[in-house]
């Protein structure tokens, strides 16, 4: 049996893919097949470029999977055509593998992911963008709403674990998502068949663990002025915009039970980062920080709201301090919301539910911060749920200084010949302005101050040289 232009050929006659017998057209070159029900037939194919079909020995067009287009070298892949009766399920299967964004199989561990077309501006570690003038700014303003996750979501390390997550962007809006645990080897930057790209943090000891990664959209992606991976727990990023550049910082932090060396490593390297950031950027740090800072906000007004879940723990009190040293707001604890919207964690019998993922902004920008909520919609086998963050640049009303108008010094009216040239001064402009047209009450008063400044000029303020002590008076 053999598969020709999406239908199925056995013995003389050939099933489309609702498996209907059609009859063989005349003259037909198809290759008669062996009719043998319990045989399967495997057919080679090589990769071409997007769009296209290569021509197979026999000069058919075979259904090829998606390839990048700068693949040079050719590959073959083999796809193993299945029997009539289990049509349904393979063709899904077959579509899957034919269109899917990125792979990543266990066993295979090889990934289909277009890299960025323009290498040019960025390479895949220098990590930085040359033309800042062809930048894009219109991510962040007073009248458009930026929208920021942060998910951890187990592994990416997966089939169609990574297109899931793309298309939870784009049912919930999300321009900017970092992701925790994507468990991929390397570093560097990708784009998507979906136009997303991702920027993934760097661990070259090709263990699977950990992780951290950015998932940006295609306009926020023209607007990255330069990103930077530390560790395989912390991600930096910096977007260009008119208003104020914002700065991302994409954590992982270690859990509670980790060991105290792993936790100060961290957050000494978390604070480098916060402290190295431009000052009027809009910082923005999320991710799975494993801390629950509580609702006892008593003193900590400032820097914590009292709408958190649980009791502090360890981690938790670890990143109130570094909030405070920093002038950071937690923001998942300042927005009132039922429970179920603040719970990032389910434990998996149920019965534990904490605040575990945070996105923490400036305290200078706290007002720019519109939400923060968990998204139970969004599902894709993790025990975190998303959390989203909706951003919309307040700027601050300028007031225009009017110009103020000096006192004149009318004391000098007192002497008789100041006060007869005012006067002759005054009377000869104002005869020239009742001959050109009518006078109103502001040319008027203007008339009278230029003529004052002209002659008495501005007042002058009394130098005090001291107080004048009188013997024997205080």
């Amino acid at each position: 049996m053999e598969k020709r232009y999406g239908q199925y050929h056995q013995g003389s006659l050939l099933l489309d893919i609702r498996g209907k017998p059609k009859e063989r057209q005349a003259g037909s070159h198809l290759a008669e097949g062996s009719g043998g029900k319990n045989e399967t037939t495997k057919k080679k194919v090589g990769i071409s470029s997007i769009g296209r079909r290569k021509t197979d020995r026999d000069g058919e067009p075979s259904l090829l999977p998606y390839t990048p287009k700068d693949v040079t070298n050719s590959k073959e892949v083999v796809f193993k055509i299945p029997e009539v009766g289990q049509k349904a399920n393979h063709l899904l299967l077959l579509k899957d593998l034919i269109t899917e964004t990125e792979t990543r199989d266990n066993s295979n561990a090889e990934t289909r992911v277009r890299p960025i077309q323009n290498p040019g501006r960025r390479t895949d570690v220098s990590q930085t963008i040359t033309g800042a003038d062809s930048l894009s700014g219109k991510i962040l303003g007073p009248k458009t709403t930026l929208q920021l996750g942060c998910w951890n979501v187990r592994t990416l390390y997966q089939t169609g674990r990574l297109a899931q997550v793309v298309r939870e962007m784009e049912n919930d809006n999300i321009n900017l998502l970092a992701v925790s645990e994507e468990r991929w080897t390397g570093s560097g930057i990708r784009q998507l068949a979906s136009k997303h790209h991702i920027a993934f943090s760097e661990r070259q000891d090709n263990y699977h663990d950990r992780d951290v990664a950015l998932i940006m959209t295609n306009d926020i992606r023209k607007s990255l002025i330069e990103w930077k991976p530390i560790n395989e727990r912390l991600l930096t990023a910096r977007f260009y915009s008119t208003y104020a550049k914002l700065s991302v910082i994409a954590c992982c932090a270690p859990t509670e039970v980790a060991e105290e060396e792993d936790k100060n490593i961290f957050y000494e390297k978390l604070q480098e980062l916060i402290e190295t950031t431009p000052r009027h950027d809009i910082l923005v740090v999320l991710g799975d920080l494993n801390a629950k800072v509580g609702n006892e906000n008593i003193g900590k007004e400032a820097t914590m709201g009292m709408h958190g879940i649980g009791e502090r723990n360890n981690n938790g009190e670890r990143l109130v301090e570094l909030c405070e040293e920093n002038s950071l707001v937690i923001g998942g604890t300042i927005f009132k919301h039922r429970d179920i919207h603040k719970q990032t964690w389910t434990s998996p019998d149920d019965h534990t539910n904490n605040q575990i993922d945070h996105i923490i902004i400036n305290r200078r920008r706290r007002g720019s911060l519109q939400d923060v909520r968990v998204k139970r919609g969004a599902d894709i086998g993790s025990d975190h749920s998303l959390v989203i963050a909706k951003i919309k640049l307040k700027l601050r009303k300028v007031r225009k200084k009017t110009e103020r108008k000096l006192r004149l010094d009318v004391d000098k009216l007192k002497e008789p010949s100041i006060q007869r040239n005012f006067q002759m001064e005054l009377r000869n402009k104002l005869s020239v302005l009742n001959d050109e047209q009518e006078m109103s009450i502001h040319d008027f008063n203007k008339t009278v101050y230029e003529v004052g400044d002209k002659i008495l000029g501005p007042k002058r303020k009394n130098q005090k040289n001291g107080f004048l002590r009188t013997p024997g008076k205080l």
